[in-house]
């Protein structure tokens, strides 16, 4: 396999947060390595992370601590999407998800 570019790395991980697939389904599928892909997934979002971060403490300073962010547009029935908690835990939630599950997940989260 060649070396590739932040660029197309960049294209891939996104590709792959689209699918649904896991690392390992979704690098087997393309002849790539599970650990590569996930490797640049971090990179990739560490860039972008300090960014985040500023948003976000400019947010909760100006408005206070987040709650509850309503999604209403862009987001497919069929994509799945990532949920990040105040404490920086992130939840994958699969387009097939069981509402009442991930609503007992969170409650379980939200008191940790």
């Amino acid at each position: 396999m060649e070396r590739s570019d932040r660029a197309t790395w960049s294209k891939r991980v996104e590709s792959w947060k689209r699918s649904g697939l896991t690392a390992t389904e979704f690098a087997a599928r393309h002849g790539l390595h599970a650990k590569t892909l996930t490797w640049w997934r971090w990179k990739l979002g560490r860039r972008t992370e300090g960014a985040a971060l500023t948003v976000r403490k400019a947010a909760t300073t100006a408005m206070g601590p987040l709650t509850f962010v309503e999604m209403t547009s862009g987001v497919s029935s069929r994509e799945p999407f990532e949920i990040v908690l105040a404490s920086d835990v992130r939840v994958r939630v699969p387009a097939s998800f069981d509402e009442r599950a991930l609503t007992r997940l969170l409650d379980v989260l939200e008191r940790r």
